[in-house]
């Protein structure tokens, strides 16, 4: 799901043949917006990543995100939910 960065229904596919398989199965779920994004994963020797904002152009901020549980990464406090979900 393309959602403003939060990564939500982001998935880890090994190969292209399991990729293939999911967006040809039934749980594949056709993006709102019409964009499917696909990316490579690159592994980390860290578990965070550096997420900056730019607006017009214009650096605004930087910051340090943990990615030790995935790739839900809303960093503000509002995003944890903890055992709600």
């Amino acid at each position: 799901h393309n959602r403003a960065g939060k990564g939500l229904g982001v998935q880890l596919f090994h190969s292209i043949e399991a990729l293939k398989t999911y967006v040809e199965g039934p749980t594949f779920e056709e993006p709102v917006d019409g964009i499917t994004l696909i990316q490579e994963y690159i592994l980390s020797p860290e578990s965070y990543i550096t997420r900056c904002e730019f607006v017009g152009g214009n650096f605004v901020y930087a910051v340090k995100v943990d990615t030790s549980e995935g790739f839900e990464l809303c960093p503000a406090d509002v995003c944890q939910i903890g055992d709600l979900f």
